[in-house]
């Protein structure tokens, strides 16, 4: 069960998740911000968005500005635009290093700032790195 709250300290449960109420955030934001705070069991196996296609592994994740997930892969060191419908529409290289090139470094995915690029983790060479 997700609890969720239209203003600070109150709360409101109904046994259905979040995803998709609408509602004003603690702090006062945005009128169509989802969120949680707080879960009172399993949230079960979730629902696949996207699978296969430029996917290899992915081990992080991150919402872009525009809406869209990105994911890190540990086989080929790509990383992947997904839209919310599941489509897939962008890969990009990051990582080169390893045997298989690529293979095993991308651990960590994060948004900049004002969405000003994205850092990623290189395992195999041991950096943090800021792609534009």
């Amino acid at each position: 069960m997700v609890e969720t709250s239209s203003h600070a300290g109150g709360g409101r449960s109904g046994g259905r998740p979040a995803c998709g109420r609408r509602g004003r955030r603690p702090d006062g934001g945005g009128e169509h911000d989802v969120f949680a705070l707080l879960r009172r069991g399993s949230a079960g196996t979730g629902l696949t968005v996207s699978r296969n296609g430029a996917l290899a592994g992915p081990l992080g994740v991150a919402i872009a500005p525009n809406g869209n997930i990105l994911a890190v892969n540990s086989l080929n060191g790509k990383l992947v635009e997904i839209k919310p419908n599941g489509s897939q529409v962008a890969v990009k290289k990051l990582d080169t290093s390893g045997s298989p090139a690529g293979a095993g470094a991308l651990f960590g995915l994060a948004v900049a700032p004002y969405g000003r690029g994205v850092y990623f983790v290189d395992d195999a060479t041991n950096t943090l790195d800021l792609l534009h």
